[in-house]
């Protein structure tokens, strides 16, 4: 009997873990600590439940950047002129339409005026120029105020939002050769 009830429930806390599981993409591999970091920001803010309305939770999908997105390239003029390493923090505004709206400063993050840096920001900026990412969307339910309350929702309004995100990039020399990375 014992043995019953302990099959029983490892096989409910395996379906448990596989039905959570299915649910979440695998985590990125780790990598090294200076090869960026990223952050997200939704710019617009949701819409405020009309008076009487149900309090729903609302979903945020992220905006993903296109596998056609390249990284930077390293500047010759900076290889040339013996800038060795350089970090550039940028954050890409993206609209609507998952195209980039605006590139800034990280605030908090100023870049150093130096010759070597601007070079770097340069290339950040013509190579974001270029990019597409799919776009953000906000979720919220689409309830029936003639139903059951505790039912599931089924079906779920999708709007396109603006966002904007945070990269950071590293410019190193390896071995002679410029390098760039980022997150």
């Amino acid at each position: 009997m014992r043995r019953g009830r302990l099959r029983t429930a490892a096989a409910v806390c395996g379906g448990i873990l596989m039905l959570d599981c299915a649910h979440h993409r695998p985590p990125p591999l780790a990598t090294a600590p200076d090869e960026g970091r990223t952050s997200v920001r939704v710019l617009n803010a949701p819409a405020t439940p009309s008076e009487g309305a149900v309090a729903t939770t609302e979903r945020l999908t992220p905006a993903y950047a296109s596998p056609d997105n390249r990284l930077p390239d390293y500047p010759a003029v900076a290889l040339k002129a013996g800038c060795r390493r350089g970090i550039v923090a940028v954050r890409v505004h993206i609209d609507p339409e998952g195209n980039v709206s605006a590139q800034r400063d990280v605030p908090g993050r100023p870049l150093p005026a130096d010759d070597c840096h601007m070079s770097f920001r340069a290339s950040v900026q013509s190579a974001i120029n270029t990019w597409r990412f799919a776009p953000a969307f906000r979720q919220t339910p689409i309830v029936d105020p003639a139903a059951d309350p505790r039912a599931p929702v089924l079906r779920w309004k999708q709007e396109p939002i603006a966002i904007y995100l945070d990269f950071e990039f590293t410019f190193d020399v390896v071995a002679g050769q410029g390098i760039v990375r980022s997150q």
